[in-house]
């Protein structure tokens, strides 16, 4: 796909471009483009209202929504460990 090639150039405009005129940038088509830009949690809620309807998606959709996952897991934990030490819990 040319849209993967611009990514791993790092011509994120270009690849954005390619996406695009390809139809794709409201569904799947996004979900590279936000994972090569580190964008974990955007990528991932983008695949989980996508329709992944062919192998290529499902191979795209799921370490979108696994980063999505350990994202929100990373989130929750540095919450409560601060909580935790804001209580003085443990100090």
């Amino acid at each position: 796909m040319l849209s993967r090639l611009y990514l791993q150039l790092e011509e994120y405009d270009s690849a954005r471009q390619v996406i695009a005129e390809g139809g794709g940038i409201d569904g799947m088509g996004q979900v590279p483009l936000l994972l090569y830009r580190h964008e974990w949690r955007l990528a991932g809620e983008a695949s989980l209202k996508a329709t992944v309807d062919n192998l290529f998606d499902w191979v795209i959709a799921i370490p979108a929504e696994m980063r999505l996952a350990i994202t929100r897991i990373a989130v929750a934990v540095r919450r409560a460990l601060g909580a935790h030490l804001a209580a003085g819990v443990g100090v």
